[in-house]
């Protein structure tokens, strides 16, 4: 028997949507102070990193869309895993970096999300 998850799936990729919309810089320019935030405080690096987080949460919410009989934990995990190998496969530093920038943000932001406070996935 198989689980059917995309109810749950979808409920999370529209937050993960959501929060996509919202980060997106036209719409912090419309709020006085994320927008100060966005035009004053961001460096080059920051912003490389900002955009390439945007990527792996896209990349995330689409991976997830497409499995909806697996759980997201599981979805996530096998997306940071994926991501972690790219890097170890990538030929250009340049690449390397983008690959390691979006699984290290997977692992650490979302997949911390499942995990215990003792950092156990369950």
């Amino acid at each position: 028997m198989t689980i059917d998850y995309s109810h749950c799936n979808q409920a999370f990729v529209d937050g993960l949507w959501a929060f996509l919309e919202y980060t997106e810089p036209n719409s912090l320019r419309t709020q006085q102070k994320e927008g100060l935030m966005v035009r004053r405080c961001l460096q080059k690096g920051d912003f490389e990193k900002r955009c390439i987080q945007r990527w792996a949460i896209s990349e995330l919410a689409d991976s997830i869309s497409k499995n909806p009989y697996e759980p997201v934990e599981d979805t996530t995990y096998k997306l940071a895993l994926k991501l972690y190998s790219f890097e170890k496969a990538a030929i250009s530093e340049s690449m390397k970096k983008v690959f390691r920038i979006a699984a290290e943000f997977i692992d650490d932001e979302v997949i911390g999300i499942f995990r215990t406070r003792e950092g156990i996935y369950p």
